[in-house]
């Protein structure tokens, strides 16, 4: 081999070393993920500041995806400057030491039982579910698979309200902590945010992710492992510094970042969770680091408590943002309720009861008598659509009893068309023709009696009693739609309102036959055709639901 040849070889080999570490020795983090950032800000080696750097040096050394940072106030101006920036954000009263931020909070002063729970409040997102809910199911893989793979410092936990007590409770907790009246499953409470319900999973993805990007950043690129940090570990008795030199928590497993001289590092503005811009571009004035704080933390947050729109929040020209959802909800309530209010089984009752009455010839009198029957007999069926409510509500209606409503609705809807093509052959659901003498003998009696008190009592009782009795005959409709309504998971007031709402659906036929008889004085009857066309009817709806229940109940939310 030449000279020339051993030269050059010699002169590669130099070359080669003194490259760059080839890329993959530094490995990027995944692209779509992004960590989440505490700043710690700690004084010297102060009593309440070595306890608060130990704790949360043993909670979170290992937490992956999460950069905890420790500012010592005492010896760094731009730490200083940093913390007194957070105060002014964050409009803290009595400023104290130690200091935590993090997830769009801000933790002073340090309590060794309270602090610890807040902080990992802070980092983990609670999900708020309810076992047979259609939404949740759908919202799952969304939340435990696709958001908490970005945001891996963070602790994604499910809380069935349906199964456990304690969810429950926090479920109200959370909703009255930030002013949701109408709190529905699913629900999410992250960053002192909380996001009430589900739309799709592109949308719903897009407003959860805005809210924890709000509070993370881009994940530097996390050290291979085996490969030393840029900064030498140095005991506390080699350093030049009294002061403590804080360590850089990263990724996994612990970091330590400082100086060869013991010398606090620079805080990565850059990379802190970035708060509102300041008003001025003067420097603020210099300010001294604070005492330290110890027992109850005092909690800030960058903004009031507000919940977040619901994912089905639409905005409509001149009308602003409304809850399309609780559009459809009322027009279907009145639909399935005029539906229900065109019952034979009831209809037929009140149809006789007015040709009776048509007899007195007196408009106030049949009036007060009728219109009498008709509420006592909403009110009635108001109280039996709220026992199957809270039947419902009780089961939480899990997949079992939406097998069994979903047959039940199939059977009766079968029966009443049925009843369309063979009236009363077979089993059919209308009034027993034994039951039917003593009711026509009521209906004489309240006709026949002395005063107007009597015949409105008369026609209380009379309401009631065929209310029991047509029990079968219109279950169907009201076991269908308090089902339907449990899916929707509202709260007391706003179910009941719904019920309500039903009512008067299912009045509104009763009460516009009985201003037609007030007001023509005639006689009506329901014939057997008529009745037939209503079973066929209501018998189709309930058979619709029914298999909607059966094999799509996520239609019905």
């Amino acid at each position: 081999m030449s000279r020339v040849t051993v030269r050059f070889v010699a002169f590669a080999l130099a070359a080669a070393m003194a490259l760059p570490m080839p890329a993959d020795e530094r490995r990027p983090a995944p692209a779509e993920a992004r960590c989440a950032t505490m700043e710690v800000f700690v004084t010297g080696d102060a009593e309440l500041s070595r306890a608060a750097r130990e704790a949360i040096t043993t909670d979170y050394a290992d937490r992956k995806g999460l950069r905890v940072t420790f500012h010592d106030v005492a010896a760094s101006e731009q730490a200083l400057d940093r913390y007194w920036e957070l105060i002014d954000h964050y409009k803290v009263a009595k400023p104290g030491l130690p200091a935590v931020h993090v997830s769009g909070q801000f933790e002073v002063g340090w309590d060794s039982k309270r602090t610890p729970e807040r902080l990992k409040q802070a980092l983990t997102v609670e999900v708020f579910t309810r076992q047979g809910c259609p939404r949740c199911r759908d919202a799952h893989p969304v939340l435990f698979e696709r958001l908490a793979a970005r945001y891996p410092a963070y602790e994604f936990v499910e809380r069935d309200t349906a199964r456990s007590a304690e969810a429950a409770k926090r479920f109200q907790e959370v909703a009255q902590q930030h002013r949701v009246q109408a709190a529905s499953v699913p629900a999410v409470h992250m960053c002192r945010k909380f996001l009430v319900g589900f739309q799709n999973a592109e949308t719903s993805f897009r407003q959860w992710d805005a809210v924890l990007k709000e509070a993370t950043i881009e994940c530097p690129p996390e050290p291979a492992p085996g490969k030393e940090t840029s900064g030498q570990r140095t005991s506390r008795s080699d350093s030049r510094s009294s002061t403590w030199t804080p360590p850089l928590l990263w990724a996994v497993g612990l970091a330590i970042a400082q100086s060869e001289t013991g010398a606090e590092p620079p805080v990565d503005l850059e990379r802190a969770t970035p708060v509102s811009e300041p008003e001025s571009d003067a420097p603020p004035p210099r300010r001294r680091p604070p005492p330290e704080t110890a027992g109850d933390s005092e909690r800030q947050e960058a903004r009031a408590p507000t919940s977040a729109d619901a994912p089905d929040v639409v905005t409509v020209p001149w009308l602003g943002d409304i809850r399309w959802r609780d559009w459809g909800m009322p027009a279907f309530t009145l639909a399935v309720g005029l539906i229900d209010g065109f019952n034979p089984c009831a209809m037929w009752v009140l149809l006789f009861l007015l040709s009776v009455l048509v007899n007195l010839r007196d408009r106030w009198k049949i009036l007060a008598v009728a219109g009498t029957f008709v509420v006592i007999s909403g009110l009635a069926y108001l109280a039996f659509m709220a026992a199957w409510l809270n039947l419902f509500q009780l089961v939480s209606l899990v997949r079992p009893a939406q097998i069994a409503l979903g047959l039940l609705g199939i059977g009766i809807g079968s029966i009443h068309i049925k009843d369309f093509f063979a009236f009363h052959k077979g089993v059919s659901l209308s009034i027993p023709e034994s039951a039917k003498p003593r009711l026509y003998e009521r209906v004489r009696r309240i006709v026949g009696a002395r005063t107007l008190w009597a015949a409105i009592l008369g026609a209380s009782v009379l309401a009631v009693l065929v209310n029991i009795v047509e029990l079968l005959c219109t279950a169907g409709l009201p076991a269908m739609y308090t089902g339907i309504l449990t899916l929707q998971d509202y709260p007391v007031w706003k179910n009941y309102a719904f019920l309500l709402l039903y009512i008067l659906g299912y009045m509104f036929d009763d009460a516009l036959m009985v201003s037609v008889v007030v007001v023509t004085l005639g006689r009506h009857k329901l014939q057997e055709r008529g009745g037939r066309i209503l079973k066929l009817i209501s018998g189709g709806v309930i058979l619709t639901l029914g298999v909607l229940m059966l094999f799509k109940p996520e239609w019905l939310v």
